[in-house]
């Protein structure tokens, strides 16, 4: 009767840490860079904007000048820009979160 005592209280507290890192996600999509290189200050895009999938959110300098370094992947309000222009990023990491439109 204890053992079943013990896995209730597993189980719920599982499902109420779960329930609150879905909440405190918000539904927001992570957009991975592509490119590795410094943020370039043109094609920036500005929190709090809208933008529709495939977009450029933000640039990289290259030698052959400003490359695009992340697209956005789904349509929707900029919610998070995780990096500043100057900044070094790599392919791969997490520069800015969508929340899809509707």
């Amino acid at each position: 009767m204890l053992q079943r005592k013990w896995v209730i209280g597993i189980t719920a507290a599982f499902l109420l840490v779960f329930a609150q890192w879905g909440y405190a996600a918000g539904g927001l999509v992570d957009q991975p860079s592509t490119l590795s290189g410094k943020v370039s200050a043109k094609g920036f895009a500005a929190q709090g904007g809208s933008i529709r999938e495939g977009q450029p959110l933000l640039l990289v300098e290259s030698v052959a000048g400003a490359a695009v370094a992340a697209r956005a992947t789904v349509s929707g309000i900029i919610a998070d820009i995780l990096v500043k222009p100057g900044d070094m990023i790599k392919s791969g990491q997490i520069d800015a979160r969508i929340k899809p439109s509707a």
